[in-house]
């Protein structure tokens, strides 16, 4: 294809490769395919292999539904529930989130596929609006979209010889081309609750802006049996979650898993202003935070944490300014 123009193919057998010059473009939405032809696939549209046949089938995909109505993305599915007035929306497909979504009525978001944040957007995926409830559940995975690598054996190598690094950030190398997040994942003025989901694969950098949670006044966070928080990482305040607001809480129950974050910022693995954790089970284990206060909750200026059931250990949390070590940090005031 050559000459500077646009070429569509929405159906057919082919058989040979294409060459697409310079200038030229190729968009694909339909027909079958002797060799993969997913490099000139329009938007919403895949190609699936057929091993008995040895072709790729190029078809379109809705990325969720809702109310019986396939939308073609999850933003549609979404803006159609709220106008709804609440009710649930079913992944269909692994979604490429690049702007963030309103919740703006009680939403139940299911199904065994991946929300993730594209390489090209670093801001909030979900915001949930106050008096309205989103419920994640079925397995849905929401991805920051970078796999970065913390380096262990360093890091416990440092931490035996108490000689830490000036940044923690030199044991965290970033996946290249990955996402360096300028938000939060998730911001919560209502209440998320999470069921069987996991949120993963935040990376924060200097801002106090880019825990994968953040819950503002009034705001509830509930990881139930079959949540997972694993594998943020933010360099600069909280992993996991932030609270800066009054009166918010989160809620820890049985089957509940937080898992290989880490933190070099102020905040350690979470920050409370005047609000409240409850552990009621689950666990929390293998966290890292080495800052200037390092703490995995850290309660600040009258938050309260209590720990009814559960299980804290192998959890790691070092400040290099000599202050707001531990598991726990209980500033004046709070109390745990």
């Amino acid at each position: 294809i050559d000459g500077s123009i646009t070429t569509t193919i929405s159906g057919g057998n082919w058989l040979g490769q294409f060459v697409v010059a310079e200038g030229s473009a190729l968009s694909i939405t339909g027909g079958l395919y002797k060799n993969d032809p997913s490099a000139y696939l329009a938007d919403y549209y895949e190609a699936v292999y057929d091993e008995a046949s040895g072709f790729y089938t190029v078809k379109k995909y809705y990325e969720a539904s809702f109310g019986g109505v396939d939308y073609v993305t999850l933003e549609e599915a979404i803006a159609a529930a709220n106008t709804a007035g609440g009710g649930t929306v079913t992944l269909l497909h692994n979604v490429d989130l690049d702007s963030s979504i309103t919740v703006s009525s009680d939403i139940l978001l299911e199904g065994a596929y991946s929300v993730v944040r594209s390489d090209s957007y670093t801001g909030n995926l979900f915001t949930v609006d106050a008096d309205c409830t989103l419920t994640l559940d079925g397995g849905i995975t929401v991805d920051g979209g970078n796999e970065w690598v913390l380096d262990y054996d360093a890091f416990h190598t440092d931490i035996q010889k108490e000689e830490f690094l000036v940044s923690g950030m030199s044991y965290v190398t970033a996946e290249p081309g990955a996402p360096v997040a300028t938000a939060h994942m998730i911001s919560i003025y209502g209440s998320l609750v999470m069921n069987k989901a996991t949120v993963q694969n935040n990376y924060g950098g200097t801002s106090l802006t880019t825990a994968p949670f953040r819950l503002y006044q009034g705001a509830t966070l509930t990881m139930n049996d079959g949540a997972v928080a694993r594998h943020n990482y933010i360099n600069g305040d909280s992993a996991l979650v932030h609270c800066n607001s009054r009166y918010a809480t989160w809620t820890i129950n049985d089957g509940a898993e937080i898992t290989e974050n880490y933190s070099t910022g102020v905040g350690g693995l979470s920050f409370f202003y005047y609000s409240y954790v409850e552990m009621n089970g689950g666990e929390m284990h293998d966290n890292y935070v080495c800052g200037k206060e390092g703490s995995i909750f850290k309660l600040y200026n009258g938050a309260r944490f209590t720990m009814n059931d559960g299980y804290i250990h192998d959890n790691y949390a070092f400040a290099m300014s000599g202050q707001w070590g531990g598991t726990i940090s209980v500033h004046y005031t709070s109390d745990a």
